[in-house]
């Protein structure tokens, strides 16, 4: 299993195929606190940095739990 460096905290379970399943809003949260990052600069580094980044088909998977239509 491919897992996030530094977000363990926001491991919530693995999927089927055995890939790591994070919690995206906890990610961009751990971003603000830990790396003194603003919003916007922790949302735009999850989407570029983390979820953009490909590793094959382990690749972990991002929810967000509090998604609202």
């Amino acid at each position: 299993m491919i897992t996030a460096d530094g977000f363990d905290s926001c491991l919530i379970g693995k999927d089927s195929k055995d890939r790591a399943i994070y919690d995206a809003d906890a990610m961009i949260e751990t971003l603000v606190v830990r790396d003194d990052m603003t919003h916007e600069d922790a949302v735009d580094y999850f989407w570029y940095s983390i979820d953009g980044a490909y590793v094959g088909e382990d690749t972990p998977i991002y929810v967000f739990l509090n998604y609202e239509r």
